[in-house]
């Protein structure tokens, strides 16, 4: 998205990347996307990946090394179909928080977990996740990112 024009009043906040291929194999082809904040010193490089899922259930952790740490949760929707996505955030076992969130067709969703826990979450250094959505495996895809740009520290999970 280097390069792109948004004007200082539309700066590029979010958004969707597809990418197709007609090689032999879903192997042929290898990318990356990397986010920059150079005035933050922040990076993120985040690899394509061929979604093989099995299953319309994710389940993963989210950590932080400093309470100042931002931890955010990304939610894609791959498919043409919108998408209902059911949330519920676990600490030390145990369930805490559970959400929904409607996505449109090839919409993301950002989820700040500090704002979407409350004061559960900033006394917690890591917790895990559940999502679970109507539709076809495969057609939500999950990554999180913990940042902190005071530190310039940044990475993906």
């Amino acid at each position: 998205m280097a390069g792109q024009e948004h004007g200082p009043d539309a700066p590029f906040t979010s958004g969707s990347l597809q990418l197709e291929h007609n090689g032999q194999t879903i192997w042929a082809l290898a990318a990356q996307v990397t986010m920059t904040d150079t005035g933050h010193h922040l990076q993120f490089d985040i690899p394509v990946t061929v979604n093989q899922a099995r299953s319309s259930r994710l389940e993963g952790l989210w950590w932080r090394l400093d309470p100042a740490d931002r931890v955010y949760l990304i939610f894609t929707n791959v498919d043409a179909r919108p998408l209902a996505v059911r949330s519920t955030f676990y600490i030390a076992g145990e369930a805490v928080m559970s959400g929904e969130w409607r996505l449109g067709p090839h919409a993301c969703q950002v989820l700040d977990v500090d704002e979407v826990l409350g004061a559960v979450a900033g006394s917690v250094g890591q917790g895990g996740i559940t999502l679970t959505y109507e539709g076809e495996p495969g057609s939500l895809l999950a990554r999180g990112f913990v940042v902190d740009p005071a530190r310039g520290f940044s990475s993906i999970f």
